[in-house]
């Protein structure tokens, strides 16, 4: 018997998968920024010490000897980061994916990845793993690229996404890759590639992957490239619509739809490529970038953007803009409306965050920053590259120093600590540590006054067309169905559309089917490209197809 249900219905059945998905983030440690999306959390009872040496009174529970240059990411008790193996003789250094067990540190499994390139092992293991709890599969980006899906449960490889081979992703030495995240049923990632149009020519790609298999769901170009920067994308709601907002390489921040890509505003930051991480907060984005800036001679900024706002952000439309501040690799955070980022020379600075005023002094936390902050149980942790940790107290001047320590002599940080149901865990270059109080009661936390999603059932009018899969490599002689998705004006998945809705037009070889199907004849000898026009009630979307003949 099949069973029918409407689309309102359906569209409920997703809220409540969604809404379970939110509750099991609240727990675990999803992706590098937390659940989130700010590294803030509501866990409590956490150490105001942090002793790498061990002993008593340093709050250490276990360390490994696993070096890792990426924020680690927690699920269902387990632990996965990235870690680079140096090379045998004759061999290049690669990297693999581990798992470690939470409460004790022990190896469950690990997945090689290969890399093919000569990148030298410091420059490895620097993206984060993302965890996607509704299927329990994990994605890791390697350095050269590529993205890999396995089972966090055993450690199986489920899928392979060549992306150099796809997307012409550029692998320069150590290689311009991001982290990926998991939203809903998507795994969103970022990187340098061939312009669809123009292959000798680069873009700034944007790709959601089908978190199953791997399918592209939507691609969007950002051209041209001034300088090849990669920022890690952020997620969070704006006036009830979710908005996904990163940095790139032309020299902008922009905006987009996760579930469509659907570009919703942009802002010219700086006059080559910027490379930072914005905050989702109250209607407002906050970022930085260590760049120098569009039209000025100081170099790094700090912004503050109305994100309601649609199109091109000009200068005069931003909030406010602080010069003088270069926080390109640490994300700022909020706190009270005080605005904390740390710059790349490690001074940590505290801003009003609605005038963009300076509040008490700058305090030195190192020498180099490379991390992000991680704010809960009312403290800020953080370590600088060279090792030196710090745990401060928030102040309405600022912040108070509760501890300093440093790491064994070697060993760098250049990922962030995380919170997990009662610890902080943080990996650097030398080892991977849990610090956390034994006697300590340890209640998952769940988030708290996070802002809500409209609800679809106020908008189920269609307003954009998805056409999936949105990009097809296809030898000659083979052939691809393809089908619509229905969303509403604020990116919200209504539902698919029947193929008697659509109307198909093809540019390029092959030929389609009133219900969807592609096919391309055999025997083709050249690489060719196709796209694919579909309309829904003067609603349009597309897909492009590259053939790519059989090679010997």
């Amino acid at each position: 018997m099949t069973l029918l249900l409407s689309p309102l219905r359906c569209a409920s059945l997703i809220v409540l998968l969604f809404a379970a998905r939110e509750a099991q983030a609240g727990n675990d440690w999803l992706y590098w920024a937390g659940p989130s999306g700010k590294n803030i959390s509501d866990e409590v009872n956490l150490p105001d010490r942090c002793d790498p040496r061990g002993g008593e009174g340093s709050n250490l529970i276990w360390s490994v000897k696993i070096g890792s240059r990426s924020t680690p990411t927690a699920m269902e008790g387990r632990l996965y980061l990235l870690t680079s193996i140096r090379p045998k003789e004759g061999q290049n250094p690669s990297e693999k994916l581990i798992c470690l067990e939470a409460e004790t540190g022990k190896r469950l499994w690990e997945v090689p990845l290969p890399t093919p390139l000569q990148i030298p092992v410091d420059d490895l293991a620097g993206t984060s793993v993302a965890c996607d709890p509704a299927s329990g599969y994990v994605y890791a980006q390697g350095a050269d690229g590529d993205l890999y899906c396995v089972n966090g449960r055993t450690g199986t490889l489920v899928w392979h996404q060549s992306f150099t081979e796809r997307f012409g992703i550029e692998k320069a030495n150590p290689g311009p890759v991001s982290s990926p995240l998991v939203f809903e049923n998507n795994v969103i990632t970022n990187a340098i590639g061939s312009k669809w149009t123009d292959p000798a020519k680069s873009s700034h790609l944007f790709l959601a992957l089908d978190t199953m298999n791997g399918m592209p769901a939507w691609v969007e170009e950002i051209s041209p490239v001034q300088k090849e920067r990669l920022s890690i994308p952020v997620i969070g709601i704006v006036d009830g619509e979710q908005q996904m907002v990163c940095l790139s390489s032309d020299g902008g921040i922009h905006s987009f739809q996760p579930r469509t890509g659907k570009n919703l505003w942009s802002c010219t930051l700086s006059s080559t490529g910027s490379m930072g991480i914005p905050l989702i907060a109250k209607n407002k984005v906050y970022c930085g970038y260590a760049e120098t800036g569009s039209g000025s001679a100081r170099q790094g900024s700090v912004v503050c953007l109305d994100a309601t706002q649609r199109g091109d952000l000009a200068s005069s439309r931003i909030l406010w803009k602080k010069t003088g501040f270069a926080p390109g690799r640490s994300g700022p955070r909020l706190i009270d409306d005080r605005l904390y980022f740390v710059t790349n020379d490690a001074r940590l600075i505290c801003l009003d965050a609605n005038t963009g005023e300076e509040i008490g002094k700058s305090v030195s936390v190192g020498t180099k920053m490379h991390g992000n902050m991680l704010v809960a149980d009312g403290k800020i942790y953080l370590n600088d590259v060279q090792g030196r940790g710090s745990i401060l107290k928030p102040t309405a001047e600022g912040v108070e120093v509760l501890q300093t320590s440093q790491f064994p002599s070697g060993e760098k940080c250049y990922g962030s600590p995380i919170a997990v149901k009662g610890r902080i865990y943080i990996s650097t270059t030398g080892a991977f540590y849990c610090f956390g109080q034994l006697d300590a009661p340890r209640t998952p936390q769940s988030l708290r006054n996070v802002p809500r999603e409209t609800h679809v059932a106020l908008d189920e009018k269609p307003a954009w067309l998805q056409v999936v899969p949105a990009e097809s490599w296809l030898s000659p002689g083979t052939r691809q169905v393809f089908h619509g998705r229905l969303y509403n004006g604020k990116g919200q998945y209504l539902r698919n559309a029947r193929p008697e809705e659509l109307q198909y037009e093809l540019t390029g070889p092959g030929q389609i089917d009133v219900a969807g199907v592609y096919t391309i004849l055999p025997g083709g000898t050249k690489l060719e490209n196709a796209r694919l026009t579909v309309r829904f009630n003067g609603i349009e979307g597309s897909a492009r197809l590259r053939i790519v003949p059989e090679t010997e």
